[in-house]
């Protein structure tokens, strides 16, 4: 039988790596949105150099291509402060990479201490809620569809993102005298998809951290 920490960590590895799918996609589509904004300024921008050279100075057209080019360019720029897309990438993107290093430390604690302590695990809990506590901006709707299509009903999601409560009778911590017994190992991650394994480290995944079927 799955020892209660054993399930606890599996439900942890697999929320942290849930939220790890979630940040890098959700990094990568407002990045996109960013830059697709700041071509279509310097596109404008370029456009606006090229008329005022070509118009006669002073001319009705060229007063005209000036007011409706800065005007755009305002509604632009305007749109683009108001929905931070800019820092919405940046925010998912840092917090893509605190993720992957909590399951990385979860990794190497196991790798090289078989019996884990409950402070450990505490520890592990703590920051993953202080992660998703510090996230600034919500996740888009369509990324946490993607995601749980991608992944299906194999994993634990985070209650925030529509996830179900663990079952507490089989995750509850229970401490024993002297030595705990090892712990069997744990169940290993798929690879992540193309699109977001190249967003991360090279070493990603790359970890002895296996357990069985």
């Amino acid at each position: 039988m799955t020892s209660p920490k054993l399930q606890m960590l599996r439900n942890y590895r697999d929320k942290i790596y849930i939220m790890i799918l979630i940040c890098s996609k959700s990094a990568g589509y407002y990045g996109s949105i960013n830059n697709r904004i700041t071509g279509f300024l310097i596109l404008i921008s370029t456009a606006l150099t090229i008329l005022n050279g070509v118009l006669q100075l002073g001319s009705i057209e060229l007063k005209y291509v000036n007011i409706v080019c800065n005007a755009l360019m305002a509604l632009t720029i305007g749109f683009n402060r108001a929905f931070k897309f800019g820092e919405k990438s940046s925010d998912f993107h840092k917090h893509s990479l605190n993720f992957t290093k909590l399951e990385h430390t979860l990794e190497n604690e196991y790798n090289l201490n078989k019996n884990i302590s409950d402070e450990f695990i505490k520890n592990i809990v703590d920051m993953y809620d202080t992660y998703l506590d510090s996230l600034h901006f919500s996740v888009p709707g369509n990324i946490i569809n993607n995601v749980k299509k991608e992944v299906g009903d194999n994993y634990e999601f985070p209650l925030s993102i529509g996830g179900k409560p663990s079952d507490l009778k089989t995750i509850q911590i229970v401490k024993t005298r002297g030595e705990p017994p090892a712990m069997p190992s744990l169940p290993s991650l798929p690879s992540l998809p193309q699109t977001v394994a190249q967003t991360l480290p090279q070493n990603y995944m790359k970890s002895d951290f296996v357990f069985p079927q």
